[in-house]
């Protein structure tokens, strides 16, 4: 650990201030191209969202329309982080070597992150098909396997917890879940049932 400049921790006293840690600072060019990424999912999602939204209610203003609200919030995200992108955009046209390395250091030890992204999107779309129970204990059981717990006693712990939380929210809140693709195929008295827990 680094020390403030002129301490001593061999001579220093009960109440003096404590050494304070080195912060690595995020390079100019790093920050940027995380922001140029920023920019443009905001900006595909504004361009998204009119399309996904919900038409204004009859005999409503037009700015009560649902999508006002998430499109001011992604126009602000897009030009704030439009405007932070700046110093990576000039430097795409003067940097070398030394610039993409800087941009390269905003991403390392990213790999575990992206990958628990992409199982979770994963498992967004095994809801619609496999039902929320089973979807959300294979997501669980991929994720606790992924991070390096193994055997038999977390498999039975991630079951465990799926059953509880399926029991908190439906018994307990009385929460519906989505009917999923699966339950269809079932003969129906049974598909019926097992969309109520599944």
């Amino acid at each position: 650990m680094a020390t403030l400049t002129g301490h001593n921790p061999d001579t220093a006293l009960e109440g003096d201030p404590q050494p304070v840690p080195d912060v690595p600072q995020v390079p100019a060019e790093a920050l940027g191209s995380v922001m140029a990424w920023a920019a443009l999912m905001a900006l595909g999602l504004l361009i998204c969202a009119p399309f996904v939204s919900k038409p204004v209610p009859d005999g409503r203003a037009w700015f009560l329309a649902p999508v006002n609200w998430p499109a001011l919030a992604l126009a602000t995200m897009a030009l704030t982080a439009a405007i932070l992108a700046m110093p990576f955009m000039r430097g795409l046209a003067t940097g070398g070597r030394d610039f993409w390395t800087k941009v390269r250091g905003a991403y390392e030890g990213l790999g575990s992150d992206l990958i628990y992204g992409v199982l979770f999107c994963g498992y967004l779309a095994l809801l619609g098909v496999l039902g929320f129970t089973i979807s959300t204990w294979i997501f669980a059981q991929v994720c606790v396997t992924w991070s390096g717990l193994r055997g038999w006693r977390w498999w039975l712990a991630t079951l465990v917890f799926v059953a509880v939380m399926v029991l908190l929210l439906r018994v307990g809140l009385g929460l519906w879940f989505p009917h999923a693709w699966l339950f269809d195929v079932l003969p129906r008295p049974f598909g019926n049932l097992a969309s109520r827990y599944l």
